[in-house]
C-alpha cells in the first residue's frame, strides 16, 4: 500500500526552474484571450498566480531559515524590492514613452504609476505581503500552518458579500486572501518535503486535479451551484502544490536538463517575473499584426518571452550603473 511520507528539511535547495517555467505559461496564456477565436481559451490565469504566490512563499521562508545570520527587516525588504522594482521601472517607463494615451500628472499619479500600486496586480499584493512573511517567516511550522488555518473565517466571511452568480473567487480585494494563503502554504513547503507517490502516479494526480478545476468552474456555472464556487479554491490549492512536488522533483528536473530545450525553459523561468510585466502592454499591441490563429499565439508567446528576458537582462545593470555607482546608493 502507498504511503505518504512527510520529510522536515532544514535548508532545502531546491530547483523550481520547471515550476517558474509551468507559472509564465499560464499567466501568458491567460491574457491571450484577444488572440483566441474563443477568448475562453485564455485561461490558466488563477493557476500560474497561484504558482507565483505559492513560489514567492516557499523563496521568502526557505531564505530566512537558510540565513546564517538573522538580518533585520531594513534588509530583508531591501533585498525583495531591488528584485521586482528596476524591472518594473523599466518597463512602466518604457510604456510611459510609447503610449500616448497614458497621462502622469502630479506627484500621486507618479507614485501610484512607478512605485505602488502600479498597474499591475501582482506587484501591488507582492510588495505589502512581503511585510508580514518577514516574521511569520520566522514562525515554527506549526504556527504558519495555523495562520493559514485562521484565514478561512475571513475567506468564508467576505465570501458571503460575493456576486456568487459568476466566478468571483478572483475578484476585487477578495483575491488577496486566497492567494496570501497560497503564499503561507508555499513558506510550509520550504519547511516540508512532502514524499507522495509515484512519479507517474503523481502525473496522473495532477492530470486529475486540473480535469477537476475546469470541471469544477463548468459545473457550479452550468448547474446554479455558484454559491459552491469556494470549492474551485480548495481544489487550486491542491493543485499547486501537487505541481510544484512533482516538478521539483530532483527526478524529474534532471531530466528535462539533460535535454537541449531546457536552456530556454531556464531562460523564461528565470525572466517570469518580466515575462509577467511586458505581456500586460504588450499583447493588446500584438493583435495588430493580425497573425492567423495558431500562429498568432505562437508569434506572442515568442515576443513577449523574448523581450521580458531583454527586460530581465538589462533593467538590474541599468539600476546598478544608474543608482549605485552614477548616484553612490549604498544597498
Amino acid at each position: 500500500m502507498t504511503s505518504i511520507n512527510i520529510v522536515q528539511v532544514n535548508h532545502p535547495r531546491v530547483d523550481t526552474t520547471l515550476v517558474r517555467f509551468l507559472a509564465v505559461i499560464f499567466i501568458t496564456n491567460s491574457h491571450l484571450d484577444l488572440l483566441y477565436p474563443d477568448p475562453r481559451l485564455g485561461t490558466g490565469g488563477a493557476i500560474g498566480n497561484a504558482l507565483f504566490f505559492f513560489l514567492s512563499g516557499f523563496g521568502i521562508v526557505s531564505s530566512l531559515s537558510a540565513a546564517k545570520v538573522s538580518f533585520g527587516f531594513v534588509d530583508y525588504i531591501k533585498r525583495r524590492l531591488i528584485k521586482i522594482y528596476p524591472s518594473v521601472w523599466l518597463v512602466t517607463g518604457l510604456f510611459f514613452l510609447i503610449n500616448e494615451s497614458v497621462r502622469v500628472d502630479g506627484l500621486g499619479a507618479i507614485l501610484s504609476y512607478f512605485i505602488w500600486p502600479t498597474g499591475y496586480w501582482f506587484i501591488s499584493a507582492i510588495v505589502i505581503f512581503y511585510i508580514p512573511f518577514y516574521f511569520i517567516g520566522k514562525f515554527e511550522s506549526r504556527l504558519i500552518f495555523a495562520v493559514a488555518l485562521v484565514l478561512f473565517i475571513p475567506f468564508f466571511y467576505f465570501y458571503r458579500y460575493l456576486d456568487l452568480s459568476v466566478f468571483s473567487l478572483e475578484s476585487g480585494d477578495f483575491k488577496w486572501i486566497g492567494y496570501f494563503q497560497i503564499m503561507l502554504v508555499g513558506g510550509l513547503f520550504s519547511r516540508f518535503r512532502f514524499e507522495y507517490f509515484t512519479q507517474r502516479q503523481m502525473f496522473l494526480i495532477v492530470f486529475g486535479l486540473i480535469l477537476m478545476f475546469y470541471m469544477a468552474k463548468i459545473f457550479v456555472f452550468k448547474t446554479g451551484f455558484g454559491d459552491f464556487q469556494f470549492l474551485i479554491h480548495f481544489l487550486l490549492l491542491a493543485l499547486v502544490c501537487s505541481l510544484f512536488e512533482i516538478l521539483s522533483n530532483d527526478d524529474v528536473v534532471e531530466y528535462f536538463r539533460s535535454k537541449k530545450i531546457f536552456s530556454a525553459v531556464s531562460l523564461v523561468g528565470g525572466a517570469s517575473l518580466e515575462i509577467y510585466l511586458v505581456q500586460v502592454p504588450l499583447i493588446p499591441y500584438l493583435k495588430s499584426f493580425d497573425v492567423v490563429f495558431p500562429f498568432n499565439i505562437v508569434f506572442a508567446f515568442l515576443a513577449v518571452s523574448l523581450i521580458g528576458i531583454l527586460i530581465g537582462y538589462i533593467a538590474p545593470r541599468l539600476f546598478y550603473y544608474l543608482f549605485v555607482k552614477g548616484l553612490g546608493v549604498q544597498l
